[in-house]
């Protein structure tokens, strides 16, 4: 299905679907139609997928679209760019409880729906984080792959240092429906493609533990990245946007002044300088100069560029129309 009209509206034989998945995709596919293979191999059917498309020639992945002959796979064109922003579009098209996240370039088991529903449906999580694993033919190398790789389920707690490691990757998410309303939805700085770069997912889960939300990491919910950068400067400039927007996003709450967000910032400060010092004094490269320098630039940019988005506290009632004015608002990317 392409386009928006009568998503909301759609029939299905059990009743409308309790899961929605999301996906953003920018000028990828390949990667797009592998991970649409994945997602019709799912064991379980009762749910939609929503590709909001911001390719330079969105009708390549309308045609990939259609040709499935699926129904619950619904593509929405976006002019302009932004990760959030695409996000945002999604949010307001769809009508689940639950909204599952991964991005093109991932490969879903066939349990991976399923897996979901029942760890985003944990009594009081609000946004729940899988692993992220590289796949077998992954050369270390030549190429670095991010990954998000963890062996317990736990809940993670708001405490005062080391925060950053502790989440997970946008690129396998979950969150209740809910939450994320209530809470303003992506915030359309952060992301690939936008202002500040990158971390959206570690915006997200930063915002919702601020609000009382609860975060947690299950090992049993994983994809497969093929999202490889190759060595050197491809790769070396994907991590320092990965610290820039770590450091961008505790510039925003510093902006909004929270002390936890400069105390968090101050100890990577700390923990990376150690690293650099401990290079110099072995006649090493000190190879986390960059990151140390990306962070800081981005604490100083997040800080000028506002506020953290405003999170109510707990509401029991999903704010949609606050989410379809955020990507209304926005019809251009960030400057």
């Amino acid at each position: 299905m392409c386009g928006t009209s009568g998503v909301r509206e759609a029939a299905y034989a059990g009743g409308l679907p309790t899961i929605d998945v999301i996906v953003a995709t920018r000028n990828r596919p390949v990667d797009l139609v592998r991970l649409l293979d994945a997602l019709a191999k799912q064991t379980v059917r009762d749910f939609r997928t929503f590709i909001v498309d911001q390719s330079d020639d969105p009708s390549v992945g309308s045609r990939a679209v259609r040709s499935l002959g699926d129904d619950r796979v619904v593509h929405l064109p976006q002019s302009g760019t932004g990760k959030s922003r695409a996000l945002n579009y999604a949010l307001g098209h769809t009508t689940a409880t639950l909204l599952l996240f991964t991005d093109d370039d991932c490969v879903p088991p066939p349990d991976w729906v399923a897996t979901a529903r029942s760890a985003g449906n944990r009594s009081g999580i609000a946004l729940c984080f899988g692993r992220v694993t590289a796949h077998e033919q992954h050369d270390h190398g030549s190429e670095f792959m991010p990954v998000s790789e963890f062996d317990e389920r736990v809940v993670l707690r708001c405490g005062w240092l080391r925060s950053r490691p502790s989440f997970g990757m946008g690129a396998n998410m979950c969150v209740r429906r809910v939450d994320l309303e209530a809470c303003g939805g992506f915030d359309e700085r952060f992301g690939p493609g936008s202002e500040l770069r990158a971390a959206e997912d570690v915006e997200l889960a930063y915002r919702i533990q601020r609000r009382g939300g609860l975060v947690s990491r299950d090992p049993r919910l994983w994809v497969v990245h093929h999202g490889g950068r190759p060595l050197g400067a491809v790769s070396s400039q994907h991590v320092a946007d990965a610290y820039y927007g770590i450091g961008a996003v505790y510039g925003t709450w510093a902006r909004g002044a929270d002390v936890r967000a400069v105390v968090v910032t101050l100890d990577e400060v700390w923990q990376t300088g150690k690293l650099i010092a401990q290079a110099v004094a072995r006649r090493q490269r000190p190879t986390h100069l960059r990151r140390l320098l990306a962070l800081m630039k981005g604490l100083v940019d997040g800080f000028l560029s506002g506020k953290p988005l405003v999170a109510a506290r707990r509401s029991t009632k999903p704010q949609r129309r606050s989410i379809d004015r955020l990507s209304e608002t926005r019809s251009e990317p960030p400057r």
